[in-house]
């Protein structure tokens, strides 16, 4: 009698163990099974949502938009390239930077009026200055630099006879064109714009119109400087004035066909003239020999 006691004793821990372990190994297998089909659960590497890499969508439209026009260019802000500024910019941008959200107001509003002053007059520093205002201004959640930013570049066209002489007007204008051009590109800036009761893109939009009909006052010489400023922009933003502003558009392009056909130009200036007329023709995509000859040297 105790030997079958004993006999299902020890069989019985043996039956009960063989079941603990088949039913151990049925939970991890289901707890495998559940953190593999489980999306809450998987832990892989995901791109942020404001990442513009090779495999995003909107990184897929501009490296479509280069292919075809070769004018996007991407807008990466490395620490390294604060070293092209002065100590005093260089520094204040490092401690910015690191936290920008907690930034005091007066350092965030003192360093966009010091990146214009500086780039105005160092157009070789225009892309990292462009690059690291729009970093600042994608991290700034109170929109101080970029309402410094635009508040500057106006009030300085307003005094551009004082503020803007050749050749600081046009590095001032490629500024202007250079910041559009990077908040239109950047995925969350422009889905930011959109939603602005004040749109600050249709704000730079109309500045760079104005800066247009500028190069084409009557009573300035139109240098071919101002024509190729002019050229720039328009080859820039020509489809998003037409798109949004038409009447803004063909009123600019009603001033260029009167300097073309009524004053002495040269016929450089001319020849950018006529490029730009045929380019607004032809829907903003002129065939490849047309562009060879508008660059070639050969005159109208």
């Amino acid at each position: 009698m105790k030997y079958c006691v004993q006999q299902k004793d020890t069989q019985g821990p043996k039956v009960q163990f063989k079941e603990s372990k088949q039913k151990s190994k049925s939970i991890v297998n289901d707890q495998l099974n559940k953190c593999v089909t489980d999306p809450k659960n998987d832990f892989s590497l995901r791109r942020s949502k404001t990442y513009n890499g090779p495999d995003s969508k909107y990184y897929q439209n501009t490296s479509e938009e280069t292919r075809t026009s070769g004018k996007c260019q991407s807008n990466e802000f490395y620490i390294k390239d604060l070293n092209c500024f002065p100590e005093d910019i260089n520094d204040m941008a490092k401690r910015i930077v690191k936290d920008t959200k907690n930034s005091p107001t007066k350092d965030l509003m003192l360093l966009a009026l010091k990146i214009i002053e500086h780039v105005v007059n160092n157009q070789d520093t225009m892309k990292p200055s462009v690059n690291l205002s729009l970093y600042i201004i994608e991290r700034d959640t109170r929109d101080t630099y970029v309402n410094m930013i635009i508040n500057t570049i106006q009030l300085w066209f307003v005094k551009r006879e004082k503020l803007l002489q050749p050749p600081r007007f046009f590095s001032y204008a490629t500024f202007v064109l250079q910041m559009y051009k990077g908040m239109k590109q950047n995925k969350v800036l422009s889905n930011r714009m959109e939603k602005e009761a004040y749109s600050r893109k249709q704000t730079l939009l109309m500045l760079l119109f104005k800066i247009c009909e500028h190069c084409l006052m009557p009573s300035k010489e139109n240098t071919i400087e101002e024509i190729e400023c002019l050229f720039n922009i328009v080859d820039s933003i020509g489809r998003d004035l037409e798109q949004e502003v038409p009447d803004t558009l063909k009123q600019l392009y009603v001033s260029i066909r009167d300097v073309m056909l009524t004053r002495d130009c040269s016929s450089s200036v001319k020849k950018t003239l006529l490029h730009l007329i045929e380019l607004r023709a032809s829907q903003w995509s002129l065939p490849s020999s047309a562009v060879h000859y508008y660059n070639s040297k050969t005159d109208i």
